[in-house]
């Protein structure tokens, strides 16, 4: 990069990757596949990794992640709504994105679940112990559902008349409940097994009337009986679904909305409820470390700290972000942030205060530290034999020059393998500080 030009007098990249360059897919892959390798190697064994993309490069970190992750541990490929456009576009308005989630062993990941919603407004009957329910949507006879041998039995209605889904007749059975094996493929079934059924007929609720009854009673004869099951505002309460693979609910206009309540000028941000949402769904332990390779304006790190607040969770988030260059001309240069890296600190500063603002009761930690990527404070040993008497001289100050007390002190936190947060108490001992 030095030779070709493309680095600035402080090392630092200069534009980015056009879309008109060459090896512009290249020059892409080439920056997410040691990040995408690292980010396996730090995961848990029942961790899991979402990767937000567009289009452009969707087949190229597809394949990627397979070689990395290995196919099996793929999880998904979610679609999200990111936009609602006018007539823009070519072809097709852009309205979508993707999520990829890669898990480092699908075999050790837990099951993802989003609480199911309910009002219990709509939970108006009750049983004669005062629970509450609601008649199910769907009717016990699903047309669609293959015949299955134990799904296939006769139910005694109110009237005493028995009824079983359209298909073979069995007029001499008299059994509520008794199990009829199917003897085509025609017959159809109920949604539950025999078992189930004598175990829950309590839960179901006949109606009459509905002129599309698929049902028939031992005669052959279309049944005036219609079944559905109860559902109890109990169950439904406590009750977990496995999330939808299409995300509806958090286009990218809420995360705009949010940086300009916290006025930090920055565009294209993912709105903190999506990473809240991806947090929540893969039901993790609430002491959960989340760690964001592209922290930008620090959206991640602000969605644990909103759900932390919301559960009393506490969990730890890690933000990476290179110092990236802001645009001169930007919104974000003019109002001081020189990098992106800046811009993500002061979001998490704003965020953490609208929180305690919001949530005075809260005491959980919203403090974070910043760390940068630097050399060893230390001066290396690279004694010459020309120069040996200035070298020797020279390493009787072996910390290098503008290194403080503390980053010597984190960088021994690093080597001895210890927490960069741990509380860090301050003596002084004999005239000196001592960590």
């Amino acid at each position: 990069l030095e030779t070709t030009g493309q680095l600035d007098g402080e090392g630092k990249r200069k534009g980015t990757n056009s879309s008109s360059a060459g090896r512009y897919h290249t020059n892409w892959l080439n920056m997410m596949y040691p990040r995408l390798k690292l980010a396996r190697n730090l995961l848990k064994d029942d961790g899991v990794i979402f990767i937000s993309i567009g289009d452009d490069e969707l087949d190229n970190l597809t394949k990627a992640c397979h070689e990395i992750f290995g196919e099996e541990n793929l999880v998904s490929v979610v679609s999200r709504v990111a936009k609602r456009t006018s007539d823009k576009g070519t072809h097709f308005r852009p309205t979508k994105d993707y999520i990829l989630v890669y898990a480092k062993n699908k075999s050790e990941l837990q099951e993802f679940g989003v609480k199911k919603v309910c009002n219990p407004a709509d939970y108006k009957l009750k049983d004669d112990d005062g629970r509450q329910y609601k008649q199910s949507g769907a009717s016990l006879y699903q047309p669609s559902l293959d015949s299955r041998p134990n799904q296939r039995y006769y139910i005694e209605a109110p009237d005493g008349s028995l009824i079983i889904p359209p298909g073979t007749i069995f007029p001499d059975s008299k059994v509520d409940g008794e199990k009829v094996k199917p003897l085509s493929n025609s017959d159809k079934v109920w949604r539950w097994s025999v078992d189930t059924y004598k175990l829950n007929r309590h839960k179901l609720i006949f109606t009459k009337g509905s002129p599309k009854n698929p049902l028939v009673d031992e005669n052959g004869e279309q049944s005036k009986w219609n079944i559905y099951p109860k559902v109890y505002l109990d169950e439904d309460e406590g009750a977990t679904l496995h999330p939808e693979d299409i995300i509806y609910d958090y286009p990218n206009s809420q995360g705009t909305k949010e940086l300009l309540a916290l006025g930090i000028p920055f565009s294209f941000s993912k709105p903190s409820n999506l990473i809240k949402y991806l947090i929540e769904i893969i039901q993790a332990d609430k002491k959960a470390l989340v760690l964001d390779f592209f922290a930008g304006s620090g959206t991640t790190a602000h969605a644990v700290m909103l759900l932390n607040a919301e559960d009393g969770g506490d969990r730890n988030h890690i933000s990476v972000q290179l110092p990236e260059l802001t645009e001169e001309n930007s919104d974000a240069h003019q109002a001081g942030y020189k990098n992106i890296a800046d811009i993500s600190k002061e979001r998490i500063r704003r965020a953490a205060k609208k929180i305690k603002e919001e949530e005075p009761d809260y005491d959980g930690d919203l403090g974070f530290k910043v760390f940068k990527l630097d050399s060893s404070n230390i001066k290396r040993w690279e004694a010459d034999f020309d120069t040996l008497e200035e070298d020797l001289l020279g390493a009787v100050d072996y910390i290098k020059n503008e290194r403080s007390s503390e980053d010597v002190l984190y960088e021994l936190l690093l080597k001895y393998c210890l927490d960069l947060t741990v509380p860090i108490e301050t003596r002084t001992i004999a005239g000196k500080t001592v960590y």
